[in-house]
């Protein structure tokens, strides 16, 4: 038998061990972040594209609707002067070549920016065009609540017999000074060329008749009350 001590001895040394860890979810992990990333860059495009057409057929719209429109006296070109008239359509003409040469191609930003400053020359003929639409029925109404709150004034029932006289008469004058305002508005505006601007509007009409039907309101209100202090007292 040999000896322990016989066999050779081994050196051993500390030699340097690198250890690399590998996580194949986290790789995952990263390419549908990427993939994810991808997904929406390539939606926003498909979206501005989309967004970039819709205002350009909308700048083409705009000038194809109202070239024959603004040329037209029983349209819209009533609401124009003869040199307005014919500025407004070389605006148009121009824009329309353009977008045949250098602007088919452009941004969304430059057609929104065109249309925007086409709409700011025809705006005001399309709003006189909507107030001519609703005017006469929005005048009616007004009529029809001041008749309503002087037939409330002047009823003779028994049931309203109690209504101080003097809150009639002030019910009554209201009604007649917002008639004899309204009645002036309107036949300036009957009078008035339609290149002028508007003598009254739906929305003023509007304020007359809610102003005619508060009023009237407050009055009874006001009977209201009494009648109850008169009960409690």
């Amino acid at each position: 038998h040999r000896d322990l001590h016989s066999f050779p001895t081994r050196r051993s040394s500390d030699l340097p061990l690198t250890v690399t860890a590998y996580y194949p979810y986290a790789l995952a992990e990263r390419g549908l972040k990427a993939a994810t990333e991808q997904e929406i860059e390539m939606a926003n495009h498909d979206r501005l594209v989309h967004e970039t057409n819709e205002a350009k057929n909308e700048l083409e719209g705009y000038i194809l609707n109202m070239r024959p429109r603004i040329q037209d006296k029983s349209d819209l070109g009533k609401y124009f002067t003869e040199a307005a008239v014919n500025e407004f359509v070389d605006r148009l003409r121009a824009d329309e070549e353009w977008l045949d040469d250098e602007g088919y191609d452009e941004t969304k930003d430059v057609y929104v920016k065109r249309l925007s400053e086409l709409k700011a020359l025809g705006a005001d003929a399309l709003l006189k065009e909507k107030e001519r639409e609703f005017r006469g029925e929005t005048y009616e109404k007004f009529l029809a609540e001041v008749n309503r709150a002087r037939q409330w004034a002047n009823t003779t029932e028994e049931a309203f017999s109690h209504i101080p006289a003097e809150e009639r008469e002030k019910l009554n004058k209201k009604c007649d000074d917002l008639v004899n305002t309204v009645s002036a508005a309107m036949s300036a505006q009957n009078a008035r060329p339609d290149t002028e601007p508007l003598a009254i509007t739906v929305a003023q009409l509007q304020a007359y008749t809610n102003e005619i039907i508060g009023f009237a309101r407050s009055i009874r209100s006001e009977e209201h009350t009494s009648e109850l202090q008169s009960h409690l007292n």
